[in-house]
């Protein structure tokens, strides 16, 4: 396989690191493509090779902009991370296999979106499953070679001892890794034990400055300096190597664990070297055997973390300067007979190979179905999968099967149960049963029908029953509390429907059903519920957005099969404020209510003729031509909103509808009745035209975003003050002076 290995640069000294780098060479060693994609420190591109690894570039936001592009150009089918979960948050999904391994936040985004969660402990799998019911692979950290045998020629305990300034004598104990706050309480446990032992000295292999100054803070609590000794500056920012670091282990009577990190504890322990961390689930599991170092149990719980006992660490460090010879050589072998199981080589055979096998098995499974969103390019990977069963005798009528192929299938089991409590109704898919495939993947069985998308033409009255069914739906919905906030025609399925060639036929039981509930919330009110799927721009209703909202990339919700159903071009039009959302209701959705609008104005229209500019969907022309308007033309500068508009109201619209931009013309004619809502900015060069045309007509409605009465009198209009629109702008009535100057 070709796989793409995400994470820090691989010539770094981090944790995350140095896993992959194990992990690589051991891929390769089975024959797989391995790419390297750094995710921070290597972004300006160009072409670099890494013990054998060819390094992709990253970019600046964690190879979130890039990521898709290299598994395009590659043709890679799987891409591992390690650590910074939270911080991919384009990975995955149905555009390629993502697998995290030890993500550093597990959120439901990142759950939704991997293939697989690969958790390092028992820990973390159980947390995992009690945030959704996840169970992922097991895979544990492993522990380089290194630290099970040294490579240093010289004695190394003596020699690190010698390169750091370190008696011979002195009862040794180091710590590593990034450093917080817990490190400034153990400094407080080493104080309270150094006041009775004297020869122990605390080796820190850390930055000493960043983020607080622990030599400072060690001077502050009274540590004479002779106590605490430090990596050489240059060497600790150059990087120390393993084997240099397995050195530090062999050389320390006892490694101090102080964080969070449990890296640390195994490679000390690899190393023949006990630990003393505190009690917590990930570290109890690594030191489940007595002679194994000390776990303490916190003083209480700060912030999620568990804060370090000071005087029990001191107590600890006490109880290891006592034991003989004897006693810590049986705890030095018994770290390592606990460690064996995190062997490199244990860990890629025992979990990586094995996961990997199951992984192949599942992407030629997924090969075998067909894409439940419409017909995919070849390339294209996608998240869920329809299986067509047949005709089914114990339902009497064709049964289709949806497997989730993403690692969140058992988030929709959840929200399948939700559907299920709430009983039958006839426009909400009815679940049929339920189970696992031979992967463990969720899946789900339903009567087929034939989805919304997949038709494009409908005439008025399928149009209407179609809408009627699925309003139906969603009140039955909300009245549960819950809102699908991803209502859209790829979620819409027809019954009793079927294709005769170009056209599409509707029997006697036709309806439309709501399908597809992974983005579905609950819990809520009716209100917010109602606000999630048929205004979803509403602040109350954007918290609760899916994916392709939040990020602005389109909206979900009722009004996108409005527009779908009545054949509405105008998704491809730049007249809308927001994407796909109409700007005038259509069918009481979209930005602005113009029912609303009229009420406000209240235009006499009845035997005028009437010139709508900026008509978009041509409510006020229809609502002109009805309310007994003489005549009505309408012009809007984009083509696919006049065709929406014509679409709309083909009685009154037609050859009266016309694409026309203010810019480069005006219309032409005599009329009685103009409405100039929200326009005038919008025009470049045909400013002073268009004022000069107005100035012509007896009676305009105008709304605008930057004009005062005042700037409006001073134009050459009698002014009147109407209302203020929805959007807080001001509505005016306008009566031409120059007209009137002429009657005079």
């Amino acid at each position: 396989m070709r796989i793409i290995l995400a994470t820090d640069p691989p010539w770094g000294q981090t944790a995350n690191a140095k896993q992959m780098v194990e992990l690589a060479h051991r891929l390769q060693d089975d024959l797989h493509t391995v790419y390297w994609m750094p995710t921070w420190g290597f972004s300006d591109g160009g072409s670099v090779t890494w013990e054998g690894i060819e390094i992709l570039p990253g970019d600046d936001s964690h190879g979130n902009d890039i990521i898709k592009h290299h598994v395009a150009a590659l043709a890679a089918h799987l891409v591992i991370t390690r650590g910074w979960g939270s911080q991919f948050p384009e990975y995955g999904g149905s555009d390629f296999a993502w697998w995290a391994w030890h993500p550093d936040a597990v959120t439901r985004k990142i759950l939704r979106k991997t293939s697989r969660i690969l958790a390092v402990s028992g820990a973390e799998a159980d947390a995992l499953e009690n945030i959704s019911g996840v169970f992922p692979f097991v895979i544990p950290r492993g522990v380089s070679s290194t630290f099970h045998q040294s490579e240093l020629a010289v004695t190394p305990d003596m020699a690190f001892r010698q390169n750091h300034g370190i008696p011979e004598d002195a009862f040794l104990m180091s710590a590593i890794g990034p450093q917080g706050p817990h490190w400034t309480r153990m400094l407080d446990a080493f104080k309270l034990f150094r006041e009775k032992r004297e020869d122990a000295v605390l080796y820190l292999h850390t930055d000493m400055e960043r983020p607080l100054d622990l030599l400072a803070y060690g001077a502050e609590i009274g540590l004479p300096p002779n106590a605490v000794s430090i990596p050489h500056g240059y060497q600790l920012h150059r990087g120390y190597t393993d084997a240099e670091i397995a050195a530090m282990y062999q050389a320390s009577q006892v490694h101090l664990v102080p964080g969070m990190a449990v890296q640390p504890i195994l490679e000390a322990m690899a190393c023949g070297t006990p630990v003393i961390t505190t009690d917590r689930p990930d570290a109890r599991e690594v030191m489940l055997l007595d002679g194994l170092g000390a776990l303490v149990p916190p003083v209480t719980i700060h912030e999620t973390e568990p804060l370090l006992d000071i005087v029990g660490w001191a107590d600890e460090m006490e109880n290891a300067h006592m034991m003989d010879e004897t006693e810590m050589g049986r705890h030095s072998a018994c770290c390592q007979m606990a460690v064996m199981g995190h062997t490199w080589k244990s860990v890629y055979e025992q979990c990586w190979r094995p996961a990997l096998q199951v992984f192949e098995a599942e992407e030629e499974d997924r090969k075998e179905k067909v894409p439940l969103k419409g017909a995919q390019p070849d390339e294209k990977r996608t998240s869920a999968f329809l299986e067509d069963l047949g005709f089914d005798e114990e339902f009497g009528f064709e049964v289709v099967r949806k497997t989730n192929m993403g690692g969140n299938s058992q988030d929709e089991r959840e929200k399948n149960q939700h559907v299920l409590s709430w009983g039958k109704h006839p426009n909400v898919i009815e679940i049929l049963r339920q189970g696992e495939d031979d992967f463990g993947r969720y899946f789900f069985d339903t009567e087929k029908f034939v989805c919304l998308k997949d038709i494009s033409e409908f005439t008025p009255e399928q149009a209407e029953w179609i809408l009627f069914d699925i309003r139906a739906g969603l009140a039955f919905m909300h009245a549960n509390g819950a809102a699908h906030c991803d209502i859209n025609p790829r979620n819409i399925l027809l019954a009793d429907t079927h294709k005769e060639g170009d056209s599409w036929i509707t029997g006697t039981n036709a309806r439309a059903v709501i399908f597809d509930f992974d983005f579905m919330q609950t819990g809520l009110s009716r209100a917010v519920a109602s606000l999630c799927d048929y205004d979803p721009l509403h602040p109350e209703a954007m918290p609760y957005a899916v994916p392709v909202m939040a990020s602005g990339i389109a909206t979900r919700g009722f009004h996108r099969v409005v527009t779908h159903v009545l054949n509405l071009p105008f998704e491809k039009s730049h007249a809308t404020s927001k994407a796909d959302m109409p700007y005038q209701q259509i069918d009481g959705i979209g930005e602005r209510d113009c029912d609303e609008r009229w009420a406000l104005l209240q235009p006499d229209v009845k035997g005028k003729r009437v010139l709508d500019i900026g008509c978009n969907l041509g409510y006020f022309s229809d609502r002109s031509m009805r309310e007994g308007a003489e005549s009505v033309f309408a012009l809007d500068r984009d083509e696919y909103i006049v065709k929406s508009a014509k679409l709309l109201h083909p009685e009154t619209l037609d050859g009266n509808c016309v694409q026309m931009d203010l810019d480069d013309q005006l219309p032409k004619g005599e009329f009685d009745v103009a409405f100039c809502l929200s326009v005038w900015q919008h025009t470049r060069a045909g400013k002073r035209p268009l004022l000069d045309l107005l100035k012509t007509i007896p009676t305009v409605y105008w709304e605008d975003v930057n004009f005062t009465k005042g700037d409006l009198e001073r134009m050459g209009f009698e002014v009147e003050r109407l209302a203020q629109s929805e959007r807080q702008r001001n509505l005016f009535k306008l009566t031409s002076k120059v007209l009137e100057a002429a009657h005079a």
